[in-house]
């Protein structure tokens, strides 16, 4: 089975948003400390606030692209 993309769709976009998402519900799951200590796990080092920060970029892109900023 092939994957079929329509053709308005930007897999860039989209793969920038599932990272985001993916980072974002890790810092929720995951402790973002290690425990017993104020050092930052590798999940709070590497997701904290960057994946929230990326996913208001790449709303601001679609919205951008909605607008008809491709156009």
């Amino acid at each position: 089975m092939a994957i079929t993309q329509s053709p308005g769709r930007l897999s860039g976009i989209d793969a920038a948003r599932g990272i985001a998402l993916f980072g974002m519900m890790s810092t929720h799951v995951f402790p973002l400390y290690l425990e017993g200590s104020s050092e930052a796990s590798w999940i709070g080092a590497t997701f904290s606030g960057r994946s929230s920060a990326l996913f208001a970029l790449v709303a601001g892109i679609g919205l951008a692209l909605l607008t008809g900023g491709n156009a």
